[in-house]
C-alpha cells in the first residue's frame, strides 16, 4: 500500500540475498507477485526509496557492476533471483522465483524511472566553503549554527532533490537555529541563502 517500513536498518548484514549479502542492500515489497502487479503506491515508494539508496551511495541505477560474493555481474538494481546462476561456494541459492515474475517484468521500467530521478549526489552538491554548520552531523535534530546576523532563508531538500521545508530564520551571530521534526532519517541537503549568497550542506537524519 506504498507504506515503508525499516526491517534491520543500515550497517546490520540483511539475509536477502541467498547467503551473499555482503555489498547489497535489500529491500522486501510484501506480497505475492508471481501473478499479480505490486500496486502504483508499492511501487512508487520502492522508486523512491531505490532513488535514496542510490544518491546515499553515489550508485548509477542503470549500471551493472561484480558483485564479488555471488562472483557475478549484476545490475545494480537487482532481484533475488537475479543470484540463482551464483557459482560462489558460500551461495546457498537454490532457484528462488522470488520477486515473482509480475514484479521482475517491471524491473526495466523501475529502473529507468529511478535513473530519471533527481539526484543529491548528481544534480545538487555541498558548498565547498559552506558559510554556516550543522551542530549534530548525522544527528536527530538540524541545529544550525550561522556565524553571521541578519535574515536568512532555510531549504532542505530530500534524497531525490525535491524541496522538503523552507523557513525564513533569524540569526544574531551567536545563537543556535534548531529546526523539528523534519521527516524520516535518511539523507538531506541543507540550503541557506542571505543577499544572493548560497550555502549549502549534506546532512545525515538521524531516528
Amino acid at each position: 500500500n506504498g507504506v515503508v517500513y525499516r526491517g534491520r536498518g543500515n550497517g546490520v548484514l540483511g539475509a536477502h540475498f541467498s547467503c551473499m549479502n555482503t555489498g547489497t542492500n535489500g529491500i522486501c515489497l510484501i506480497g505475492n507477485y508471481v501473478d499479480v502487479k505490486p500496486s502504483a503506491a508499492a511501487i512508487s515508494s520502492l522508486e523512491n526509496l531505490l532513488a535514496s539508496v542510490c544518491c546515499e551511495y553515489q550508485i548509477n541505477p542503470s549500471t551493472s557492476a561484480f558483485h564479488s560474493s555471488s562472483q557475478l555481474d549484476l545490475p545494480h538494481i537487482s532481484s533475488h533471483r537475479d543470484g540463482n546462476p551464483s557459482p560462489a561456494p558460500t551461495s546457498c541459492a537454490v532457484g528462488t522465483e522470488c520477486p515473482g515474475d509480475s514484479l521482475y517484468a517491471q524491473l526495466p521500467s523501475i529502473r529507468n524511472n529511478v535513473a530519471g530521478k533527481s539526484c543529491l549526489a548528481t544534480t545538487i552538491r555541498e558548498t565547498e566553503r559552506p558559510t554556516f554548520k550543522i551542530a549534530s552531523n548525522p544527528g536527530k535534530s538540524l541545529e544550525l549554527l550561522i556565524p553571521n546576523s541578519g535574515s536568512f532563508r532555510v531549504s532542505v531538500f530530500n534524497a531525490v532533490g525535491q524541496l522538503f521545508y523552507t523557513v525564513e530564520v533569524e540569526s544574531t551571530g551567536q545563537n543556535k537555529t534548531t529546526l523539528e521534526p523534519l521527516g524520516n532519517p535518511g539523507v538531506y541537503l541543507v540550503r541557506v541563502e542571505n543577499e544572493g549568497e548560497v550555502s549549502q550542506l549534506m546532512w545525515q537524519k538521524m531516528e
